[in-house]
């Protein structure tokens, strides 16, 4: 089932989108690397980071996904359930052990795991991260622990960058960051276990934001959006200059985040003049519509 959807599914997303782009993905089918990926699309998140690279892959993806009845289908398709206590319930975490148990065996094999470390969907697409969970720091410490440290697993942080994920013939970068050895942490992981997970996770976390368009106040994505769609050189969906190749577009709109992160601030007159008159014209436009 596997193997059958990673020779299909890349043939029919060519179609679904515009244009798909790569960056810094790894070039091998086998190896041991947690790929940790933003969520901006709860279905198609996991076909878009496992259908446009090399690696085999398994899905770390939430139990409910997992009824009786279609069982032997996740299974097939590499997916593994995470139990999560606000979804699931206390009575049902200790499930975890034996996913976490299968995630290892995997990166025992060689293979690797793609999970999302955001942990949910926000309900409106915003260019942005919400904090990044524990789990996939917990899952390679474990792997690590349980192979004596003599494994070279990885991490590698990923962004998914849409136009926008819910429209037809869309464009979406998939852009991955330099990979972590999870070997760097064993002094810090003697001294502390809790230290360790608390680090990786902070430095994943970190590279994720370099991969996206990540805008630190989520308030200020209406501003930073209204931007874009004026000057034509970012990933919004509608409003976008086609000569511009999708990876200058994608620098410009992550660099105009970084540009908002670094030097706005409510108290200047400047930028609250120039969010109210961006404002204003939007709100012209639409009512001419």
């Amino acid at each position: 089932m596997y193997f059958f959807l990673r020779v299909v599914l890349p043939y029919l997303m060519r179609v679904f989108y515009r244009d798909v782009k790569t960056l810094n993905s790894q070039k091998t089918f086998k190896t041991r690397t947690i790929f940790i990926s933003n969520h901006p699309s709860a279905f198609i998140d996991p076909l878009v980071v496992a259908n446009f690279q090399w690696p085999i892959f398994h899905f770390m993806v939430r139990s409910d996904v997992f009824k009786p009845w279609l069982k032997p289908i996740t299974w097939a398709s590499h997916m593994v359930p995470i139990y999560r206590l606000a979804e699931d319930g206390k009575e049902n975490l200790d499930k975890n052990a034996e996913s976490f148990r299968a995630a290892i065996e995997i990166l025992k094999k060689k293979n690797s795991l793609i999970m999302f470390g955001e942990g949910y969907t926000d309900d409106v697409f915003i260019r942005s991260l919400k904090p990044i969970k524990k789990g996939p720091a917990r899952i390679g410490f474990s792997a690590m622990v349980k192979t004596n440290w003599e494994l070279d697993i990885l991490v590698q942080p990923t962004g998914i960058n849409y136009g926008h994920p819910k429209y037809f013939r869309t464009d979406v970068l998939i852009s991955l960051g330099d990979v972590i050895h999870l070997k760097d942490y064993k002094a810090l992981y003697d001294e502390s276990p809790a230290k360790a997970h608390t680090k990786l996770t902070r430095d994943i976390e970190l590279a994720m934001q370099e991969q996206i368009t990540y805008i630190k106040e989520k308030s200020l994505a209406p501003f930073v959006e209204n931007i874009q769609i004026l000057t034509r050189k970012g990933m919004n969906h509608f409003h976008h200059d086609r000569s511009l190749g999708l990876e200058k577009r994608y620098l410009y709109s992550k660099n105009l985040a970084k540009f908002f992160n670094a030097n706005y601030t409510a108290e200047d007159a400047k930028w609250q003049d120039l969010k109210i008159e961006t404002e204003g014209y939007f709100r012209d436009e639409k009512k001419k519509m």
